[in-house]
């Protein structure tokens, strides 16, 4: 989903700009950051801290390919239009959808196409044995969520690579591993794996993966100039258990923390060591998931254990993908909500003398 950072109440102060463009270059020992805005003008923003929180770098659908909102708009319809087959109002009886790749995003995709448009034969493919084979989660929760999407009516093929070639009709010919021929209208391929979007960093900074190396305070190792002014967060860090919105949501907490601390703590040069603003350390923890497949929810933890169901989605995503919940676990409200009774505690923050840019 696009949401704009000016539709929340909250981000709308005096004191708070977003700087729309592309970072190229970061320099930890002058604290500069370099960036073209979207006409490819280069700009450079000093800053005192920073905070890398850009994620991996994925094709779309998986994210948004677009600088702008009415060109986001423009792709999704486009899309959506290539899925259904013209009018997404229209009967899709007939119609056949491919998703090649059956990682969260190959599972997710499927079980949405079924779930808004029945009438579409969806078939989900994969050349490992498993669904979501490159997680780290016991065969039972793989096993399960491919169940669950049998039961949403997906059909579901593993243990086999597929080839796509276009036919003279404009159909789609896809010939699986074992020699079967399956057409389709529409082919998603969602084998893409994503990759850290840390080019715009020193290498010194990085591990094998490009990830960035943080200490557990979420600072930049020690071999980086000025380490302790860096802050690396969600999936762009090295870290353990699975990448998800929820951990980069409460490493942004910590980093928030952390940042505020040390800015305290300068503020007061002189005081006593066991008086200073202590920073947080956030302990590693070992993978969970939360998956939606169509109408169902599937959430695992090793000390949570397995739940699924359509109850369990309504928990977990409601009927927005959880974002609702999810304003209201970072303290933001939509600017639409700003009348209605049940309002977030707003959190205020002074100001630092900071002029704070974002990417997006």
């Amino acid at each position: 989903m696009w949401k704009r950072f000016s539709h929340c109440n909250e981000l709308r102060q005096p004191n708070l700009h977003f700087k729309h463009g592309s970072v190229t270059r970061i320099d930890p020992g002058s604290k500069v950051a370099e960036w073209l805005d979207r006409n490819g003008k280069t700009h450079h923003q000093t800053y005192d801290y920073l905070v890398m929180a850009t994620g991996l770098k994925r094709c779309w659908p998986a994210v948004p390919k677009s600088g702008s909102y009415e060109e986001y708009l423009t792709d999704s319809r486009e899309f959506i239009s290539k899925i259904v087959g013209g009018d997404p109002k229209m009967p899709q009886h007939g119609r056949k959808v491919a998703i090649v790749g059956a990682g969260a995003v190959g599972v997710e995709f499927s079980g949405e196409i079924k779930n808004y448009y029945p009438g579409i034969g969806v078939t989900l493919i994969h050349s490992r044995d498993q669904v979501l084979s490159s997680e780290p989660l016991p065969s039972d929760v793989k096993n399960k969520v491919k169940d669950i999407l049998v039961e949403e009516g997906v059909e579901v093929i593993l243990g086999n690579r597929a080839k796509t070639r276009e036919q003279s009709n404009g159909g789609l010919e896809i010939e699986l591993a074992d020699g079967r021929i399956l057409t389709a209208d529409f082919v998603i391929d969602s084998t893409v794996k994503g990759s850290p979007t840390t080019h715009v960093l020193p290498s010194s900074c990085l591990n094998t993966d490009k990830e960035i190396i943080v200490k557990d305070s979420l600072v930049f190792d020690d071999n980086v100039p000025n380490a302790s002014s860096h802050y690396g967060v969600g999936d762009v860090i090295e870290w353990s258990g699975i990448k998800r919105a929820g951990s980069a949501m409460v490493m942004g907490q910590i980093a928030a923390h952390n940042i505020y601390a040390s800015i305290l703590n300068a503020e007061a040069p002189g005081i006593p060591l066991e008086e200073q603003f202590k920073a947080i350390d956030l302990i590693r923890w070992p993978p969970v998931i939360g998956i939606a497949i169509g109408k169902q929810c599937l959430t695992w933890g090793a000390d949570l254990g397995l739940k699924y169901g359509v109850e369990v989605m309504e928990g977990y995503f409601q009927d927005d993908l959880g974002w609702a919940s999810n304003l209201k676990y970072m303290q933001l409200t939509d600017v639409v909500e700003k009348n209605t009774e049940e309002q977030c505690e707003i959190v205020r923050l002074g100001e630092v003398g900071v002029e704070i840019a974002a990417t997006a």
